[in-house]
């Protein structure tokens, strides 16, 4: 977005935050595997899965890595690619100084 410095940092957040709930939302179905526990008993925070009511945890890096290392983990049913992308298409982009 050239170099509208603020403006472009308006424009690309929601988008930004879109792709890493995507992600997230990834890595929770693999550690879900890993942990052989239910979606819903999962929760994300501070960079760590936790299982409700157990010490069970996972930090977000342990996920990562075992998605590049593909012997440890072997699912059929999950894409284990953490890559995802997002558009945040703005109906009524207009910058500010324009009148």
């Amino acid at each position: 977005m050239e170099n509208h410095g603020l403006l472009s940092l308006a424009v690309c957040e929601s988008a930004v935050m879109q792709a890493t709930e995507k992600i997230i939302s990834q890595a929770k179905k693999i550690e879900v595997h890993i942990l052989e526990t239910d979606a819903g008993e999962v929760d994300f925070d501070n960079e760590t899965f936790r299982i409700r009511d157990s010490d069970k945890t996972l930090s977000f890096g342990k996920v990562t890595l075992k998605t590049y290392i593909p012997y440890q983990i072997l699912i059929d049913k999950i894409e284990l690619v953490l890559e995802k992308t997002a558009f945040d298409y703005l109906v009524n982009f207009i910058h500010p100084c324009n009148v």
